[in-house]
């Protein structure tokens, strides 16, 4: 009866130290991947002009919708943004020069 209630006793207390390893050393929570964030990720990744609006299409989430331009000069805009939502706006320059501007919207 003395070796269960010893090793009763250890199962206790390697449960009270694990228990209070775990609460003191908490992963760091995960940082919610923004919509600034996933633009900036996508240019990147579609950076390559010829067929830009694929590869960022399929990078970006299927929530997501987008419209860009490709100039040669930086006063370029898009006029068929929706109204009354948020929109990102990122710039990636290209060799050429060309300047590629992205509007992503929910």
């Amino acid at each position: 009866m003395k070796g269960f209630v010893n090793a009763l006793e250890s199962v206790i207390g390697a449960v009270i130290i694990l228990s209070t390893l775990m609460f003191l050393f908490q992963p760091a929570p995960m940082k919610e991947i923004g919509m600034y964030d996933t633009t900036y990720d996508c240019l990147a990744y579609a950076k390559d002009y010829s067929n830009f609006a694929v590869k960022f299409e399929e990078c970006l989430p299927s929530t997501y919708d987008f419209e860009y331009n490709i100039c040669v000069t930086p006063e370029c805009s898009v006029n068929n943004l929706p109204e009354n939502i948020t929109v990102t706006s990122a710039e990636y320059i290209t060799a050429g020069p060309k300047l590629i501007k992205v509007w992503v919207y929910k």
